[in-house]
């Protein structure tokens, strides 16, 4: 309970935290200028702040109070993200798409990794009497597919892809934000 003579309340502590956590973020060596860097550094920092933080994934969801870390990452990918035209709300929907898949990732790593998956693979329907019968009856050819396929996806790659298409994604949002704005100042002229 002396804790509590330094930090009002569980809340702030548990704000306290999440901003330390977020110290923890690894800014470049050098400068990235293009969004599309800004937004690869912050999904790979993030996904390794995650890991090495597993609880930050639980404490974010408690909707806390940001604090100056997670504020200066927040207005540097703003910043970056209204360089290509767009802007704020739009910038925080493609913020918020990348900060859900990054903790979905990751939550679904650290689910792979418990004592009851040891040999290093996700688990997956196939394992599942139930999932085998529904799949016997010959309705879902593509799913049957997939869960055929032997290779697994190691996780960076996995990752990397999956980052990919919501950055391309992005990239289609930036050309029709120019687009956009780019007939409304013709409009004007």
């Amino acid at each position: 309970m002396s804790l509590y003579h330094y930090v009002p309340s569980k809340r702030d502590l548990l704000n306290l935290m999440l901003d330390a956590a977020n110290a923890d973020f690894g800014w470049p060596a050098k400068t990235i200028t293009d969004w599309r860097g800004v937004l690869c550094h912050f999904a790979w920092e993030s996904r390794r702040c995650l890991k090495q933080h597993p609880w930050v994934n639980q404490l974010r969801a408690t909707d806390p109070e940001y604090g100056p870390e997670s504020i200066r990452i927040l207005e540097w990918l703003l910043t970056s993200l209204s360089k290509v035209g767009l802007d704020v709300k739009t910038a925080i929907r493609v913020i918020g798409v990348l900060f859900v898949f990054v903790n979905g990732f990751v939550a679904a790593e650290n689910s792979r990794s418990s004592p009851c998956q040891s040999d290093g693979r996700r688990p997956s329907v196939n394992h599942l009497n139930f999932a085998k019968a529904i799949l016997a009856t010959g309705n879902y050819p593509q799913v049957k597919r997939f869960i055929a396929m032997t290779a697994e996806i190691h996780d960076d790659q996995g990752f990397e892809g999956a980052l990919n298409l919501i950055l391309n994604g992005v990239a289609s949002e930036i050309q029709l934000h120019g687009r956009t704005l780019a007939a409304k100042q013709g409009k004007q002229a």
